[in-house]
């Protein structure tokens, strides 16, 4: 692998995009990523809107107008154009985003140990969900409606009560499971675009081996994953 692949690979994964769709012009792909990287820093939305244009027409000179590549990435210019605040994790230190992650972590772990993730059924509606229109919100609001009124409620608002939790929280689990779910599943995407991002900063040598383990210590050893200079 060149190292321009392994970066683009990570800026795809930043940007939720399927890496294959790129094949065509990874070079013209790899340099409109890095370049839409600054767009929600600039302050002016004209501005943004400007640059975004700039940046999907001269992909456009490389790949046809309604290919796969220019179609997902203009969604996510225009992301980045009209809330560029969905994208603040792109320019938060590693410091920063690495105690976020934990804290994302922490929640989750929290909401699983208290029973208000789970379920085969539900999740698996909640995934299809998600995958079919990539949004947290969706997937959270098909799980609360197949989960809070079966088992997993009942489950849900018998833990509570045995933590303490006392009167609307634990009618039905209905109101916690809805909320918790939202929770959950938007706390996986953010888990995700975070370590996107850090699994950059580490290749790019802008992440220390100590930091890489608080994030990655379960999956990866820091020595496993090269920097972008080791490639050939």
């Amino acid at each position: 692998m060149h190292r321009s692949e392994a970066l683009l690979r990570n800026l795809c994964d930043i940007y939720g995009i399927p890496f294959n769709i790129t094949e065509e012009h990874p070079d013209i792909a790899l340099k409109a990523m890095i370049a839409a990287y600054s767009i929600p820093l600039l302050r002016s939305i004209d501005a943004r809107v400007r640059y975004g244009n700039e940046i999907l027409g001269a992909l456009g000179r490389f790949y046809y107008a309604f290919s796969p590549m220019v179609v997902r990435f203009g969604q996510v210019l225009v992301m980045m154009e009209q809330f560029p605040y969905q994208f603040q994790d792109l320019h938060l230190s590693t410091e920063q985003l690495v105690t976020k992650f934990k804290c994302l972590r922490t929640q989750n772990n929290y909401l699983k140990f208290f029973g208000l993730v789970g379920g085969a059924g539900a999740l698996q509606a909640a995934g299809a969900e998600y995958i079919k229109n990539r949004s947290a919100v969706a997937a959270a609001q098909k799980f609360a409606m197949r989960a809070m009124t079966g088992p997993i409620g009942e489950a849900a608002s018998a833990r509570l009560a045995a933590a303490g939790a006392t009167g609307a929280a634990t009618v039905g689990g209905s109101i916690v499971l809805a909320g918790a779910t939202l929770a959950y599943y938007s706390g996986e995407q953010e888990k995700a675009k975070i370590s996107a991002i850090l699994r950059n900063r580490f290749q790019s040598g802008q992440m220390t081996d100590d930091q890489f383990r608080e994030v990655f210590d379960a999956q990866i050893q820091p020595g496993a994953l090269k920097k972008y200079w080791e490639f050939r």
